[in-house]
């Protein structure tokens, strides 16, 4: 009876402190309001080359009944490349953005707020999904022109090297190395079409479009203009007769 008494007296103290320290315990675990980093990211423009400016959004959303503030960083392949401050009023939808200068490659994108919230409250969710996405190399001017010229070069060196004698042949055998050499520009410069992931938007669907039309500009020059065929004959033409005068100075001799 003793025995039985005193491990009753050891539950009853038991128990009071597991009711006393449920109090304790919630405090310490902040409550959840309904007011979240949307999951979801957009972007300013559906046709982004390398080097153009590009703004990347998000959105906070708060049905909480609570108002508060914070900062919004931006991450590029997990590496920070802006930050906005916001408020949040209760009852409400905020657009946040932050501009960011295009770079070639396939790039993941992800936004995570801090806020002034009290240690009693918490977001639903501090970050976005990760959305992925692709963009293209742009065609430069530069770019197209260092084709050109070795497309004429590479065409030169041909017809020279292969020693072609009648004007005809030159110029038949100019156009198609010029059009070979162009072409192999053009499968090196022209970057695949752009994609994205599944939180993001198509992007870069210009870009091998504008590249296939200026290098298809370039190689209707080099196969119809008959004045680049007239400069590769005459440079021909000379060089033979330079060969042949060498020759017949020679024999002379």
């Amino acid at each position: 009876m003793r025995r039985y008494l005193v491990f009753s007296v050891l539950a009853a103290v038991v128990f009071l402190q597991g009711v006393l320290a449920l109090p304790a315990l919630a405090a310490d675990s902040p409550q959840e309001i309904n007011a979240r980093i949307l999951p979801t990211m957009w972007y300013s423009t559906l046709s982004v080359r390398d080097g153009d400016s590009l703004v990347v959004y998000g959105g906070v959303q708060n049905n909480s009944g609570t108002s508060f503030s914070g900062t919004a960083v931006f991450y590029v392949d997990g590496a920070e490349f802006g930050r906005v401050s916001y408020s949040s009023p209760s009852e409400s939808l905020r657009e946040i953005s932050v501009r960011w200068k295009a770079s070639a490659g396939i790039h993941s994108f992800q936004i995570k707020a801090v806020t002034g919230l009290s240690k009693d409250f918490r977001l639903i969710s501090y970050e976005s999904d990760v959305s992925r996405l692709t963009i293209d190399s742009s065609l430069t001017a530069a770019q197209i022109k260092d084709a050109a010229v070795g497309a004429v070069s590479s065409a030169v060196s041909k017809v020279v090297s292969s020693g072609l004698s009648s004007g005809s042949d030159i110029a038949s055998g100019a156009s198609a190395a010029a059009v070979d050499k162009l072409q192999s520009a053009k499968d090196s410069l022209v970057t695949r079409k752009g994609s994205v992931g599944p939180s993001g938007s198509v992007l870069g669907t210009t870009t091998s479009k504008v590249a296939a039309e200026g290098l298809g500009v370039l190689q209707f020059l080099l196969v119809h203009w008959g004045w680049t065929l007239i400069a590769l004959v005459a440079i021909v033409a000379l060089v033979w007769l330079r060969r042949r005068r060498s020759g017949s100075v020679g024999d002379f001799e």
